[in-house]
């Protein structure tokens, strides 16, 4: 009797604590939602500041909830929340428009390794604007340029986890950015960005990087897990080659395949094969 007892004691406060989070997930969900439409409607940067820290604040304390990693925001318009096909990556990312045109950044990076329980969180700050995001060099925490994930698959190379990243980066009012990056979670809890495995012609890239018209849409996704399709960029009138900010789709498209550990571009890819 005493057995049964405890059991029901201890169902019963389960279910209470478990209320009592729920209780907290909804109400934080709620605050966010509530400050990251204040941030969109902003139209002044020192509130724009003072916003995001609330921001900050509520994300941070959901860091420490023991759902972060299988938890979701709902309704939250301007908060970008994705989680890799392993489950085992999940990245929170958002941005600020100033009235310059320039943007801040904000991710949080968070891991489960396979072989223990604890998941690491990792806080990236970046700023847009005039800085080029360099092709030819890895990236850490410290001088992350700063970009808005939105899709992540994992891959390997010589047996060791990669993930390729894509990601949008509003540069300024004339320029946009997509981006496929490489990532990787080193011994001692390290995010390293790029790996020189992208193929281009007889380049070979650590990222590959399109600069484009703020004005045009760009397509860049994910086919399949090892392939990468996007709409090939074109100036609007030759006198404007190599000058970005004329540049758009040109209604044909080219992909990255994943083969012999690299992602080689392949061109002209048929329009009929694109699901």
């Amino acid at each position: 009797m005493k057995k049964t007892y405890s059991i029901i004691l201890l169902l019963l406060q389960f279910c209470f604590y478990g209320a009592i989070a729920q209780t907290e997930n909804s109400a934080r969900n709620i605050n966010l939602e509530k400050a990251f439409n204040r941030l969109a409607l902003s139209h002044d940067d020192s509130e724009k500041r003072l916003i995001n820290d609330t921001i900050i604040i509520g994300v941070e304390q959901y860091m420490k909830s023991d759902s972060v990693f299988y938890s979701r925001f709902e309704n939250i318009k301007f908060l970008g929340q994705i989680m890799s096909p392993d489950s085992l990556v999940k990245i929170l990312t958002w941005n600020i428009a100033f009235s310059d045109g320039n943007q801040n950044y904000y991710c949080y990076f968070l891991t489960k390794p396979v072989a223990k329980a604890e998941i690491e969180v990792y806080k990236l700050t970046g700023t847009s604007g005039t800085a080029m995001i360099r092709k030819d060099t890895t990236y850490t925490i410290p001088d992350w340029y700063g970009t808005l994930y939105y899709d992540l698959r994992p891959f390997y190379l010589n047996n060791e986890k990669y993930y390729v990243l894509l990601g949008i980066d509003f540069k300024d009012i004339f320029l946009s950015r997509k981006i496929i990056e490489i990532v990787k979670v080193e011994d001692g809890n390290v995010l390293i960005f790029g790996k020189r495995c992208i193929v281009n012609g007889t380049n070979i890239y650590y990222r590959e990087v399109f600069e484009y018209s703020s004005l045009a849409n760009m397509t860049l996704r994910f086919k399949s897990d090892n392939e990468i399709i996007f709409d090939h960029l074109s100036p609007f009138s030759p006198e404007y080659k190599d000058n970005f900010q004329y540049y758009g789709p040109d209604f044909s498209y080219d992909s990255y395949v994943f083969e012999k550990e690299q992602w080689k571009l392949k061109e002209d890819v048929d329009l009929r094969n694109i699901e």
